[in-house]
C-alpha cells in the first residue's frame, strides 16, 4: 500500500529516509539552538527587561495589544503587567510638574484677588472702565499666549530628549554592585545640551542604608560628570526598593545673606524678598517694597514676590512674569498701588544673571575692588505703561566665581543721602569680607552709623556666587 501510495503522489521510495533525516537534523540544530540561547542570552535579557521594562514595544510598556479591539480586558491585564509601575522618563517628571505648577498658581491667583479689590472705595468712570477692559483683554491675550508657549517649549525638550541608558549601564551596575546596591530600574536621558538627567530604583543589602548624596557619587558617566539629588528626590536608599532621580551638578552655588530693619513704630516690614530655586537651573533673588509701611504694605509686596515665583516656576519668562503683576497691580484696583520689585535671575549652569527693576533702588555688583552700579527705571510697578515695561530690562551679566551682589531698598539707600551712589561705592569696595551674611550685617551698621533714625523700611539682600 505504501509503494502505491507513493507511486500516485510521485513520491520517492527513500522519502520515509529523508522524512526522519529532516526531523532528526531539525532537532539537532533547535537543540543546539536551544543550548546556545541558555548560555549567551539570559542573564542579557533578563538584566535589560529588569532595567528597562517595556522596551521592544509599539506603546508605552502595552506591545501591540491595543490593536486587537477583541481581547481588551486580556491587553489590560497584560498592560498592568509589562508596564513599569512608576513612570521613570524625564518625561513623565516634567509634565507632573507642570501641572503641579499650574494649579498651584490657580490657587494663587484666586488668593491675592480677595486682597487686591478689597478696598475699591470709589467708583469708576465709563471711560476708566473700557481703559480697564482693554487692559485686561490685552493681559488674557499675553497669559494664553505664554501658557501655550511653555506647553510647546516642554514638548520641544520632550522632543530633543536622547536615551543613553545603553551607554552606561554595565559600568553603572558593576559599581553599584561593589557598594552592595542592587539596580532594578535605570534610565538615564540627554538633553541638546549634553546635560543628563537619571532615574533608578535601588535596594541596598538587608540591614544597611546609603544616603542619596552618597549613592549619587557613584553615577559616572563620562569626561567627568558629577551628579546630585533632585529636589524631588528620596534622602536615603534602604532594603526597600527606592526611586531616586539625580540631576547633573550645577557648575555655581549662590550663598546670601540678608539684614532688615522696619521703620520705627511699626510692627513688621513693609519688604518682602526671596530667594528661591526655580526648577535645577536658575535662582530667583528679589526685593519689593510696598506703598507705604506696615501691614498693608508688606501684603502687598508679599503678594507680588509670591507672584513672581510662581509665575517663573511654570516657564513664563521674565517679560509675561513682570507685565502680569503689573496689570494686576494697574487694574484690580481703583487707586494705584505702585510697588517696586528688584530682581536678579541667575542660571547656575552657566553663570549668566538677568536683572530687571521696576522703582527699585540700585544694586551693585562687587568683582574684586571693582564696584559697578545696577540700574533701571524708576518708574515701580503698577504705573508702569505696556509699551514701556521692556525697558526695565538690564543688560545681561556673566558672573564669576568670587562676585557679590549688593541688592537694598529705598529705604537703606536713603541713608547714604544725596551722594548715596559714591558712598555705597566706596563702602562695599572698601569691605574685605566674604560671607555674604557678614557683608549684609556690617553694611547696615554702616548705614546707621550715618543716621540712626529709621525713617522707611530698610532690607539689604548680599548674594555671593562661586564655582563648585
Amino acid at each position: 500500500n505504501a509503494a502505491i501510495f507513493r507511486a500516485r503522489l510521485n513520491v520517492p521510495d527513500n522519502a520515509d529516509v529523508l522524512l526522519r533525516r529532516f526531523c532528526s537534523g531539525a532537532f539537532d540544530s533547535l537543540l543546539l539552538a536551544s543550548i546556545v540561547f541558555l548560555i549567551v542570552s539570559p542573564k542579557k535579557i533578563r538584566r535589560r527587561n529588569r532595567l528597562h521594562p517595556g522596551n521592544g514595544t509599539s506603546g508605552p510598556g502595552m506591545g501591540n495589544i491595543g490593536n486587537n479591539t477583541g481581547n481588551s480586558a486580556a491587553a489590560e491585564e497584560m498592560a498592568l503587567t509589562v508596564a513599569p509601575s512608576r513612570d521613570f522618563s524625564a518625561a513623565g517628571q516634567s509634565w507632573r510638574r507642570l501641572a503641579d505648577n499650574f494649579m498651584t498658581l490657580g490657587n494663587c491667583f484666586d488668593d491675592q484677588s480677595l486682597l487686591l479689590v478689597s478696598d475699591v472705595d470709589e467708583e469708576l468712570t465709563a471711560i476708566e472702565w473700557k481703559q480697564r477692559f482693554l487692559e485686561s483683554r490685552q493681559a488674557i491675550r499675553l497669559q494664553f499666549m505664554e501658557v501655550g508657549k511653555v506647553i510647546r517649549e516642554q514638548q520641544q525638550k520632550i522632543d530633543a530628549l536622547q536615551d543613553v541608558t545603553e551607554l552606561y549601564e554595565d559600568k553603572i551596575e558593576l559599581t553599584l554592585k561593589r557598594h552592595r546596591l542592587q539596580l532594578h530600574h535605570l534610565q538615564i536621558m540627554q538633553n541638546p545640551r549634553g546635560r543628563q538627567e537619571i532615574f533608578a530604583r535601588l535596594t541596598c543589602k538587608k540591614g544597611t542604608h546609603m544616603s542619596a548624596q552618597e549613592v549619587s557619587a557613584l553615577f559616572h558617566t563620562e569626561h567627568g560628570k558629577k551628579f546630585c539629588p533632585a529636589y524631588d528626590c528620596r534622602s536615603v536608599v534602604g532594603h526597600q526598593e527606592g526611586d531616586v532621580h539625580f540631576i547633573e551638578k550645577q557648575s555655581y552655588q549662590i550663598l546670601h545673606g540678608l539684614s532688615r530693619k522696619k521703620k520705627e513704630g511699626e510692627t513688621c516690614s513693609g519688604d518682602s524678598f526671596s530667594v528661591k530655586m526655580l526648577g535645577e537651573e536658575k535662582m530667583l533673588l528679589c526685593l519689593s517694597d510696598g506703598m507705604g509701611t506696615g501691614k498693608k504694605a508688606g501684603l502687598e509686596s508679599k503678594m507680588v514676590v509670591e507672584l513672581l515665583e510662581q509665575l517663573l516656576e511654570n516657564g513664563f519668562s521674565l517679560m509675561a512674569a513682570i507685565s502680569m503683576i503689573n496689570h494686576i497691580l494697574l487694574n484690580w484696583r481703583s487707586k494705584q498701588t505702585p510697588t517696586t520689585l528688584d530682581i536678579c535671575l541667575t542660571d547656575l549652569y552657566s553663570g549668566t544673571c538677568q536683572f530687571a527693576k521696576m522703582g527699585a533702588a540700585a544694586g551693585y555688583l562687587k568683582r574684586g575692588t571693582n564696584v559697578s552700579a545696577i540700574r533701571g527705571q524708576s518708574i515701580p510697578l503698577g504705573m508702569i505703561p505696556w509699551e514701556t515695561l521692556e525697558e526695565n530690562l538690564v543688560p545681561e551679566e556673566n558672573l564669576q566665581s568670587g562676585d557679590m551682589l549688593i541688592m537694598m531698598t529705598d529705604g537703606a539707600l536713603e541713608k547714604a543721602g544725596l551722594a548715596a551712589d559714591e558712598i555705597l561705592k566706596d563702602l562695599i569696595a572698601g569691605c574685605t569680607l566674604r560671607n555674604a551674611q557678614e557683608i549684609a550685617d556690617w553694611l547696615m551698621e554702616q548705614l546707621l552709623l550715618l543716621d540712626e533714625t529709621i525713617q522707611d523700611d530698610m532690607t539689604i539682600l548680599v548674594a555671593g556666587i562661586w564655582r563648585k
